[in-house]
């Protein structure tokens, strides 16, 4: 890794490392919401997804995912034109989990359970350019 992106990758996860610590990270607090996350585990995630060099393009190869066992590391295959085609783990397509997500006036898929929670199948994801 050259300097200059070494730099920039150690830039990055401190502020992740930062949010963390101070309780301030948006991406955290709302997973924590649907399935219990612990800072040791999302800070390995991140170091995993901010080492993608990238495709050819420049585009990311490397997704988290929130699945109902935590996170999840997806790998992205994209066509020759950068579509993506599929996301997989450990060589396995993966096309989102079904998860209980709390329900809200903003993710209202038009009705609620007796514990305030909906259950739907999601594909939550992010790569190293989202903001957490």
């Amino acid at each position: 890794m050259e300097n200059f992106k070494k730099a920039e990758y150690w830039e990055k996860l401190n502020v992740v490392r930062e949010k963390l610590i101070n309780g301030t990270s948006e991406i955290l607090n709302k997973w924590n919401q649907i399935v219990p996350i612990n800072y040791e585990d999302f800070m390995k995630a991140f170091e995993w997804l901010y080492e993608d060099p990238g495709d050819e393009n420049g585009q990311p190869t490397k997704e988290i995912a929130l699945s109902s066992s935590g996170i999840k590391k997806i790998s992205i295959r994209r066509d020759k034109n950068g579509n993506v085609m599929r996301f997989t783990e450990d060589e396995n397509e993966w096309t989102g989990e079904y998860l209980r997500v709390p329900y809200s006036k903003d993710f209202n898929l038009g009705f609620d359970d007796k514990e305030g929670k909906i259950g739907v199948t999601l594909m939550i994801c992010l790569d190293k350019n989202d903001q957490i």
